[in-house]
């Protein structure tokens, strides 16, 4: 299982660095060693997504897959949500229409089956 993590990760590492030397310019040394930059790769590469992943396999654990699956359809409306509270954006009408639709989904989703 972290086998298949481990190299799911190196993929996606390997894959991104092709696409963006391809499409955007080298930076400069400054720019890659800058505060904000260290700060922002630690933060979201260590800190947001190692917690993140362990949260998912827990739930995967004790829900099962399916069920731990269907939590990451929760993302755009909480996106949505904290857009309008941070920024004050307002949302369109389909995607407060999507981000209704998603939640009873969710919650079908996540009722134990009864025999």
């Amino acid at each position: 299982r972290l086998e298949s993590l481990f190299h799911q990760m190196v993929s996606a590492v390997a894959y991104l660095a092709v696409v963006s030397f391809l499409f955007e310019p080298l930076p400069t040394w400054d720019a890659l060693t800058s505060r904000e930059v260290l700060f922002g790769t630690f933060y979201l590469g260590c800190l947001s997504t190692t917690f993140g992943f362990i949260l998912f396999f827990r739930l995967v654990e004790h829900w099962g897959a399916v069920r731990a699956a269907t939590t990451t359809y929760l993302i755009p409306p909480f996106a949505l949500l904290y857009d309008y509270l941070l920024n004050g954006r307002i949302p369109g009408s389909t995607a407060l229409v999507g981000a209704c639709l998603i939640f009873p989904a969710v919650v079908l989703v996540q009722k134990p089956k009864t025999k």
